[in-house]
């Protein structure tokens, strides 16, 4: 990260006074003012102008009573003469804008580059082009297992799911090195029942119940349930929106 650069203190309206000593740019070793106390503390700037204009910015290193030491001239005429009478004062100048100027640039290369660190996220809206892939489930279908156990960790991540056109089979990916083998994968059970009748007495026909489950993470009261749609009994008076019902949980063959 690029380090900003030092920009110095203006004074407002620019208040002026004037030089008591001839000042040489770029010769004299010190500026003698009138009130000092109009200039800021220094390091600081001081703009000298002459009665035509001319004008020279110096940069003073130091202030002690009304005399600037440790000068540095830095536009305009940087070997001119000034004599008593001239001008003094903070006013912005070149060296002031070329300062800002560069601190905006380098304050957006900055935050272009910026890292911070997943635990500094703690509010607001990620692009999602900024969310590593890893962490995204995707689904990828692929016709046959053959394609299956061709896919990469480019393509597929741990926690995603792969469909298997061929055998309508879906899969969870477990381990992204044995991409090539069943080793890396985990099949879910899809159990398919379609009924007619009626589902609560509402005369729904037609109606199926779908179910995805990974084999070994089912509770045992979910496979008592799951067994008695897959050998063909249908849950009578069961309210899905509440499954802590015990009024109608049970299974009646059809």
């Amino acid at each position: 990260m690029t380090t900003l650069e030092t920009m110095y203190s203006g004074v407002a309206g620019s208040p002026e006074t004037i030089i008591t000593v001839k000042y040489v740019a770029g010769t004299s070793a010190t500026i003698t003012v009138e009130d000092a106390s109009v200039l800021p503390d220094a390091p600081n700037r001081v703009v000298i102008l002459r009665t035509d204009l001319a004008f020279v910015t110096v940069f003073y290193g130091t202030l002690v009573g009304n005399v600037l030491g440790v000068l540095t001239p830095e536009s305009g005429l940087t070997t001119g003469t000034f004599g008593i009478g001239s001008s003094a004062a903070r006013r912005f100048c070149e060296s002031d804008h070329k300062e800002l100027r560069d601190n905006i640039s380098i304050l957006q290369s900055n935050i272009d580059t910026v890292e911070i660190s997943a635990d500094q996220v703690t509010s607001g809206v990620l692009d999602i082009a900024r969310i590593p892939r890893a962490v995204l489930e995707t689904v990828v279908t692929v016709a046959d297992d053959m394609a299956r156990y061709a896919l990469t960790s480019v393509e597929v991540s741990r926690g995603d799911s792969v469909k298997v056109v061929a055998t309508g089979v879906v899969w969870l990916v477990v381990d992204v090195a044995a991409l090539s083998s069943d080793a890396g994968y985990l099949a879910y059970t899809t159990l398919l029942t379609p009924h007619a009748g009626t589902h609560n007495g509402a005369g729904d026909d037609a109606i199926s119940t779908a179910t995805i489950t990974v084999d070994g993470l089912m509770s045992s009261e979910d496979k008592v349930i799951l067994d008695g749609i897959s050998n063909r009994n249908i849950i009578h008076n069961w309210d899905f929106r509440n499954p802590e019902s015990k009024g109608g949980d049970k299974l009646h063959g059809v």
